[in-house]
């Protein structure tokens, strides 16, 4: 599939970025991202002072495998308060993935952390580079963290864990959606890693090989910056 624009307004654009392709480039001279696709039709997001010179109005990066919704500003002053949004945990970004049950721990992680129960929980953890080229990164338990203010939490909206450990153990596939306010790199796929429940094709994390992992951002939340009202935007 093509990136596409899902909604303009006079202050923002949220687009949707296909799997296997770059939300930003990584390098100045990198082409062939959602961004350089936007800039296309839309130079003032390139006048956007973003976090990073060669971000622009981008508000959130997704994987190169991940495909969903970006955010984007297209002033300045758009820019500043959906950032500020942010920091507040107003802007929500919710997933969708398929994960399959791996019952060998990964190396480098810590025990995973003891949930009820239930449909709903919170993972939470800092995190840490991990591997050759620190291309992975592993959790740190809350109770190794000092200052509060690194932890970071993965809301799991939907997942019927099994009422007992053998049924825990079995070999099965799920759909999960996720939610999260501030996010760490690859935090989704290392947090549902942790619990044993790695994506059904993400290596890195210890899923089985078959092509791209499956992970959408399907959902965002936020305040218009113009009218102040929370709108929502979901696809499919």
């Amino acid at each position: 599939m093509k990136p596409r624009v899902i909604f303009l307004s006079g202050s923002f654009i949220v687009f949707y970025k296909p799997a296997g392709m770059h939300t930003v480039p990584l390098r100045s001279e990198e082409k062939g991202t959602l961004l350089n696709w936007a800039l296309k039709s839309f130079p003032e997001l390139g006048r956007v002072h973003g976090k990073k010179p060669v971000e622009g109005g981008i508000l959130h990066r997704l994987d190169e495998q991940t495909c969903g919704l970006v955010l984007a500003a297209r002033t300045q002053c758009a820019y500043e308060a959906l950032c500020e949004e942010q920091r507040q945990g107003l802007f929500v970004k919710q997933y969708q993935a398929t994960v399959k049950k791996r019952s060998v721990p990964l190396e480098g992680f810590p025990p995973p952390p003891s949930l009820p129960y239930k449909t709903d929980f919170t993972i939470e953890s800092a995190f840490r580079t991990f591997g050759p080229g620190g291309k992975a990164v592993r959790p740190v338990a809350q109770e190794k963290i000092p200052d509060k203010k690194t932890l970071y939490q993965t809301k799991v909206l939907k997942f019927s864990l099994a009422k007992n450990q053998e049924a825990a153990n079995t070999d099965e596939t799920r759909k999960v959606i996720c939610s999260l306010t501030r996010g760490f790199r690859h935090q989704i796929r290392c947090h549902l890693a942790w619990l044993g429940w790695p994506l059904t094709g993400d290596v890195l994390y210890g899923g089985e090989p078959n092509g791209s992992f499956n992970l959408k951002a399907r959902a965002i939340t936020f305040f218009d910056p113009d009218s102040g009202k929370k709108t929502k935007f979901k696809i499919s």
